[in-house]
């Protein structure tokens, strides 16, 4: 049976005879002279079955001509008595003036079968046998929904796909959606040709309109009478092109695009026209109206551009800035009133940034620019312009755009506003610019200052954060940059254009190197948050790079890795090297931390930044870790050379805060190894006069440590004591790990084995907690070094559980939520959360529902 459009039906005209009837057939036809009658059907059939049981199959029998099946039934009655079994397959609902298949249909020794879709599984083998591989579930089940199961429709949109290289896998769904088979679009006009003229212009009006169009509104369009339209929607719905409504319907999705794709292009752009005026007219709501905007050619209507713009801001608050700049495009495209084209141009820019494409923002901005009616809407215009340019990573271009449109701003005698706004900008664009600009930076925002604390605009609060990271970066007292980070996120930053990918960052980012650490986690959230309702990519990846480092500095490295690789993903389809810079600078750190050294150097080797770096103050931090990583990996003079040249990078931007960075630390100890004990100590003393003047524990413990070390003998135990002690009160597990190694390995060498325990095994559990294996393997030596045993560890079950994950899994098992653990063991609930997901691996289950069943095994 050949394949179908639609039901099929296959009726079986049964004959009956045994041996005595097919011998006296024979004598009839050896009578007649061996020849059957001319036009008898029968007799010809009954000379076919004299040699033995015969079938005989009539495909497409909805095209037979009259006389055929006249012919056939005629000879109906008389197959019973011969060994004869006539087929004919054809479909359901065709245009049968004469009812001739009805009459086959109805006879007695007549037998129909009207065959389902295929089965989801079916769908499937098909599509494997025709691609040459096994579709992924979501593929498979989205193309039977797709074709409805319809073998004919499956096997066509099979072939095509092989055609066209598709792979069934999930992510190719769109494409396949986009494959309308060309016989599909043949059989659907032949079909359709058979039809009244009525049935053959509703057809193509509802594939426009698409599913759910009431057909009042479908007659109009093909340009019937409602009666007419219903008479035809009968019809379709009989030959199972349509499904019954209402609203009527195609009986598989692929139908209506093949009926669409048979619109001629040239029409198309006109009859989407005319829908859309219909559908206004019809008072449907904008949502439906905008698609038929978007198909149709630009007419210059005010009316088309305003209903756009609506439609464009209500995708952007739903969170979907891809499909409103697709709409604010065609805005522009149409165009708009000359006294509407500036507005349009920079929310056009806006939704392009948001949407990853921030090239067509500069393009907008750049217009909008020259259409500015006045200085203070140039400056607004400038300042965003720059900002997007700060982002992007062109901060030369950024800082001589705020520069140039000051100067004009001042000698045109702009508002005070204005100028706030471009100052603010340079000041933005300079801290993020070319070393030797950090001077220039805190004498213009100091000056600034009192003109921002009330921080009443967004303006203000850009200028708040840069402040914020201006006086931490000068390692003035923390709580002298808390406070103006924390007063510009609590005036509302989170809802200014654009801040969550740039200045609220940066106050974020200030809150994190305070260790204001309830803070920070809070303003974290409600970014990411924020960013996910906006559809805000950048400003996700922003603040994932916020959590990710918080998270590293906490010593959670597999929470700082999972965020890390979250900032990664939603960053990178932007063009923004600053960001990928400082994120690749903190994923180096991690990867250090967890033993990944060669996963570090290939990063950085694969993205050419193992060579000469670019003279941004950006790119010190990664200046910085490299130069860690090289120390680790045996290149002494390379490592050295890296952190001197960092830290002249970072003196040239005012930057000293050792809670940004503790190049000193790293540079003093690499110092000391090559025997320059002297410069050690400069350095050390240096970045220990910085730490007790910014007053926060984890940088003040670090170079507490390293300070240790370098003085050696009982004065260094010491040092090493009070830097674990430090870092013990500033929740920085890692650092604090490292420190009670150092102490332990200190007092081992020195002899006091016994006391050199205590400490080490500290040290190993938290570094086994933060997941940090080099540590841990270190801590591991010198224990056995003190003739002690280490506690075997095991990579799966309870046994693996560390002191710390078996307390939270316990009181997790026992009902407490999450913030309660954190309260009941003083810490954070990002720790509760990692030490959990970090068990959960070991236990081998996926939830906290396993947890008790999974700990009672050991008890």
């Amino acid at each position: 049976m050949a394949g179908y459009l639609a039901t099929s039906v296959a009726i079986g005209l049964r004959g009956g005879a045994g041996q005595g009837h097919q011998d006296e057939q024979r004598r009839e036809v050896e009578a007649a002279g061996g020849v059957a009658k001319g036009g008898d059907l029968a007799g010809l059939l009954a000379e076919v079955a004299a040699a033995g049981p015969a079938a005989v199959a009539i495909d497409d029998a909805h095209w037979c001509d009259p006389e055929t099946l006249r012919e056939l039934l005629a000879a109906a009655p008389r197959l019973e008595a011969l060994p004869v079994v006539v087929l004919l397959a054809g479909r359901v609902g065709e245009p049968d003036s004469s009812g001739l298949l009805d009459k086959l249909a109805a006879e007695p020794n007549a037998a129909t079968i009207v065959p389902g879709s295929l089965s989801e599984d079916a769908a499937g083998a098909l599509l494997e046998g025709a691609l040459g591989a096994t579709p992924e579930p979501g593929f498979s089940r989205a193309a039977w929904e797709w074709t409805g199961g319809n073998p004919f429709l499956v096997t066509e949109l099979a072939a095509a796909l092989a055609a066209a290289g598709v792979e069934p896998v999930v992510g190719a769904v769109g494409r396949m959606r986009a494959t309308v088979p060309d016989p599909v679009v043949a059989g659907l006009a032949l079909r359709l040709a058979g039809f009244d003229p009525a049935a053959r212009a509703l057809t193509p009006a509802l594939a426009l309109l698409g599913d759910g169009a009431e057909l009042a509104l479908a007659a109009r369009l093909a340009g019937l009478a409602e009666d007419e339209a219903r008479d035809a929607a009968d019809a379709l719905i009989a030959a199972a092109i349509l499904r019954p409504g209402p609203p009527p319907a195609f009986a598989q999705s692929i139908l209506a695009a093949a009926a669409y794709e048979a619109i001629p292009a040239a029409r198309r752009s006109g009859e989407h026209r005319r829908a859309a005026d219909l559908l206004a007219e019809w008072g449907a709501p904008p949502e439906a109206v905008v698609p038929h905007l978007l198909g149709s050619d630009p007419g210059a209507d005010a009316a088309t551009v305003e209903l756009l713009r609506r439609a464009a801001a209500r995708a952007l608050d739903r969170g979907a800035p891809g499909e409103a700049a697709e709409l604010l495009r065609r805005a522009l495209a149409e165009p708009p009133p000359r006294s509407e084209r500036l507005a349009t141009l920079l929310e056009s820019a806006a939704a392009e940034d948001l949407a990853s494409r921030a090239d067509f923002g500069e393009e907008r901005l750049r217009e909008a620019l020259v259409l500015a009616p006045d200085g203070s809407e140039r400056a607004r215009v400038a300042n965003t312009l720059s900002l997007l340019l700060t982002r992007r990573g062109q901060l030369e271009v950024a800082c001589d755009t705020a520069r140039r449109e000051l100067e004009l701003a001042r000698a045109a005698g702009a508002d005070e506003r204005s100028l706030l706004e471009l100052e603010v900008q340079l000041c933005l664009s300079l801290q993020l610019g070319a070393a030797g600009s950090g001077r220039e930076v805190d004498e213009r925002l100091e000056r600034l200052a009192p003109r921002l604390m009330e921080g009443a605009t967004a303006v203000e609060r850009t200028g708040l954060a840069t402040l914020a990271f201006r006086r931490m970066a000068r390692a003035e007292p923390a709580a002298e940059a808390i406070a103006p980070a924390l007063r510009a996120l609590e005036a509302g930053m989170l809802g200014d254009p654009g801040a969550e990918s740039g200045p609220a960052g940066m106050a974020i980012g200030v809150l994190v190197h305070c260790e204001a650490v309830p803070e920070a986690e809070l303003w974290i959230e409600r970014t990411l948050v924020r960013s996910r309702e906006r559809g805000a990519d950048f400003g996700l990846g922003v603040g994932s790079f916020i959590a990710a480092l918080l998270a590293f500095r906490r010593g959670d490295l597999a929470r700082a890795r999972a965020s890390a690789e979250a900032s990664a993903a939603a960053t990178s389809d932007h063009d923004s090297p600053w960001v990928d810079s400082i994120l690749l600078a903190v994923a180096t750190d991690i990867s250090l931390a967890g033993g990944e050294d060669d996963v570090a150097a290939a990063a950085l080797a694969e993205r050419g930044l193992d060579r000469e770096l670019p003279p941004l103050a950006t790119f010190s931090t990664l200046l910085e870790s490299r130069g860690r990583l090289r120390l680790r990996r045996g290149e002494a003079e390379a490592g050295r050379a890296d952190l001197t040249a960092a830290g002249e990078r970072f003196a040239e931007s005012g930057i000293a805060c050792p809670g940004y960075t503790s190049w000193r630390s790293s540079l003093a100890l690499a110092t000391d190894s090559v025997g320059e004990r002297e410069r050690a100590g400069e350095l050390v003393a240096e970045e220990l006069a910085l730490a007790h003047r910014f007053g926060v524990p984890r940088p003040l413990g670090i170079v507490q440590r390293a300070q240790g070390l370098i003085t050696g003998g009982d004065e260094g135990i010491e040092l090493l004591r009070e830097a674990a002690a430090t870092l013990a009160a500033s929740g920085a597990e890692l650092e604090h790990a490292g420190a009670l190694v150092e102490l332990g390995a200190a007092l081992r060498r020195s002899g006091r084995r016994g006391d050199a325990r205590g400490p080490l095994r500290a040290g190993l559990e938290l570094a086994e907690s933060c997941g940090a294996p080099p540590l841990a393997s270190r801590a591991g030596d010198e224990l056995r070094a003190s003739g002690a045993r280490p506690r075997p560890t095991t990579d799966g079950g309870a046994a693996a559980l560390t002191p710390s994950e078996a307390r939270i899994c316990h009181l997790a098992a026992a009902g407490n939520s999450n913030p309660a653990i954190a309260r009941q063991l003083f810490v954070t609930r990002a720790t509760v959360e990692s030490h959990l997901h970090s068990s959960y691996r070991k236990l081998g289950i996926a939830s906290r529902k396993g947890l008790a069943a999974a700990l009672a095994e050991v008890q």
